[in-house]
């Protein structure tokens, strides 16, 4: 069914695991915050980040699989699309949670969280597709991950430039002032 999508996948499974390496190093580096509130950061923001990436390679080896039948095809896409869901509902509710120590920025919810949470319900029906055998689904996987990989960038973007110091070395912005 992806007969042809090689160099496609390749590039966007590569450029995933690639980010994925480089938001590492980034989180390495010290950034002044305490160490409360950089795990709590990691578990709300870079995890989602992470995940994202790591979905992207998953759904690219999955496509570049030499002949593997649509029904384990689809249940791998199928399987991808219920644990983002699950995570995804799970991150937007921490960062809308009253009990989040820092207001997040009013475009938190959205980017880290329904908008990704809106892409994993729709690689259900790419795995559905995928399953029934229908022409648009290489399309609509090929669409899927690559709106994935572009919404971790633009958080990973997001995360990083919250982290660059914002005044002397050590010194970060705070949460209100991110943007």
């Amino acid at each position: 069914m992806f007969a042809g999508w090689d160099s496609y996948f390749l590039l966007a499974g590569g450029a995933a695991g690639a980010l994925i390496g480089l938001l590492f190093v980034v989180e390495s580096l010290g950034t002044g915050l305490d160490r409360t509130e950089r795990l709590r950061g990691a578990s709300i923001y870079v995890s989602p980040i992470v995940f994202h990436f790591a979905m992207v390679v998953v759904l690219s080896a999955a496509a570049l699989a030499p002949r593997l039948p649509p029904t384990p095809l689809a249940a791998i896409f199928g399987l991808c699309a219920a644990v983002g869901a699950v995570h995804l509902g799970w991150v937007t509710w921490r960062i809308a949670s009253p009990n989040t120590p820092a207001a997040p920025h009013w475009s938190d919810v959205w980017c880290y969280g329904a908008a990704p949470l809106l892409l994993y319900l729709a690689l259900a029906g790419c795995a559905a597709g995928v399953l029934a055998g229908l022409g648009w689904a290489p399309y609509a996987v090929a669409a899927n991950t690559l709106a994935l990989l572009l919404i971790g960038v633009r958080n990973a973007w997001d995360l990083v430039t919250w982290l660059a110091p914002s005044g002397s070395a050590g010194e970060s912005q705070p949460a209100a002032d991110r943007g």
